[in-house]
């Protein structure tokens, strides 16, 4: 959490009953009569549509008073609005929180054994393959393999019929490929 040195503004009003498609112009434009207003912050849920909801913030006390006195019957795009000094600071204080937090950075997929160009795909492995026996299938007939893998069950632990070989060269993965599109292979 964080704490704002100076807090939030004193001349702070709590705007309900607005209407979804109400911009902070057209509330400022509303308020215009009652004093000066500084700001105007419009809710919003995640995904940035209006709550119906604003705080605007008066540059005096005789402005925020002004505005106080036409709760109910300030009206905008034919709706009367409720106002009240009630929340209007909560309100700009978690706004503030939610500006001064950083931005999440974009997430990435890292997978935990990256495809790599000598890597090929394996199916149709039967269950009691094992990883000793998928780098057999190719090593050393087609070539040196650098690591073979067979995919698991998360939950298991048991082989799901397929697995992921990688070669030390090109021309030991071509091989593999190669052999795997001949007639009669099982691979």
């Amino acid at each position: 959490s964080t704490t704002a040195s100076a807090g939030p503004p004193a001349h702070s009003v709590l705007i309900k009953n607005l209407a979804f498609d109400a911009t902070e112009s057209d509330v400022k434009g509303a308020l215009e009569g009652c004093g000066e207003v500084e700001s105007v912050h419009i809710r919003v849920n995640k995904s940035g549509r209006s709550r119906g909801m604003a705080t605007a913030v008066f540059a005096t006390a005789a402005g925020l008073e002004a505005a106080l006195a036409l709760d109910g019957t300030l009206m905008l795009f034919e709706r009367a609005l409720t106002l009240t000094t009630q929340g209007a600071a909560q309100d700009l204080a978690k706004q503030a929180e939610a500006e001064a937090k950083p931005a999440k950075p974009p997430t990435t997929y890292e997978p935990k054994w990256p495809m790599h160009p000598t890597t090929v795909f394996v199916s149709g492995l039967g269950p009691e393959e094992t990883d000793e026996a998928l780098r057999a299938r190719f090593d050393p007939s087609c070539g040196k393999v650098h690591v073979a893998r067979l995919l698991r069950d998360k939950k298991t632990g048991g082989s799901k019929g397929s697995g992921l070989v990688q070669f030390e060269t090109e021309e030991a993965k071509d091989a593999a490929l190669a052999t795997s599109a001949e007639p009669g292979s099982d691979g």
